[in-house]
């Protein structure tokens, strides 16, 4: 998936941000408009499985 896609599903869509306002907490995520701090590729993975489980 590239920057700026949307998913056939239209479940998942990824955008880069230069500044989400969260420097202290980077690196940083925003996923359904929660900032995730000190996020590692892990976590995200988890947190997109759990949302999408969820159908958030």
């Amino acid at each position: 998936m590239k920057d700026g896609e949307t998913t056939p599903d239209d479940e998942l869509s990824l955008m880069t941000a230069r500044c989400i306002g969260a420097c202290g907490l980077a690196p940083a995520v925003v996923i359904d408009a929660e900032v995730v701090p000190k996020a590692r590729p892990d976590t995200i993975v988890s947190l997109l499985k759990e949302a999408l489980a969820h159908g958030v």
